[in-house]
């Protein structure tokens, strides 16, 4: 009389398959959970560069307010502040907000982020009595990649001292 072994080598292929389903289940929950991660870690980066940007160039044309004697000419897109005879020209221009003082010029903004009118019909720079109104919109160069659009409008007076 032989007996027979009823213990199994191995797994049965339904076991198999369940195997593979469960990894599936988990490493799609995983890959899904990276994916909402770098979402917001990308939409986290867009606004901290734009907000970043405008708290810099708020301060910038402010403090180059309280320290001119007089403005100079203002038009749409560019405004002049003389102190002490050198006038120093802030202009908004092909996206970019940039400062020029004498032969030097300089970019306020990072490369990333992008200086535009609020509206076609409304001016960066208006002057209204003695002071300067400053509105533009800083947005990220999201690059068409919705992942990175964040925007927000700057607008600040610019009193002389």
């Amino acid at each position: 009389m032989t007996r027979r072994n009823s213990s199994k080598n191995g797994f049965t292929l339904l076991e198999f398959l369940i195997y593979i389903s469960v990894l599936t289940i988990v490493l799609l929950s995983v890959l899904g959970i990276l994916n909402i991660t770098n979402n917001v870690r990308a939409r986290q980066e867009a606004k901290t560069e734009v907000l970043r940007n405008t708290s810099f160039v708020t301060e910038r044309i402010n403090r180059l307010g309280k320290d001119a004697d007089s403005f100079g000419s203002i038009v749409t897109t560019s405004a002049e502040f003389i102190q002490g005879g050198i006038t120093t020209t802030v202009f908004v221009t092909s996206s970019e907000f940039r400062i020029k003082k004498d032969a030097s010029e300089e970019n306020l903004i990072a490369s990333v982020v992008l200086a535009e009118q609020v509206t076609s019909t409304e001016p960066i720079f208006k002057k209204i009595g003695s002071t300067v109104q400053m509105k533009l919109q800083l947005r990220y160069n999201d690059k068409g990649n919705p992942l990175y659009k964040y925007s927000t409008n700057v607008e600040t007076t610019i009193t002389l001292r």
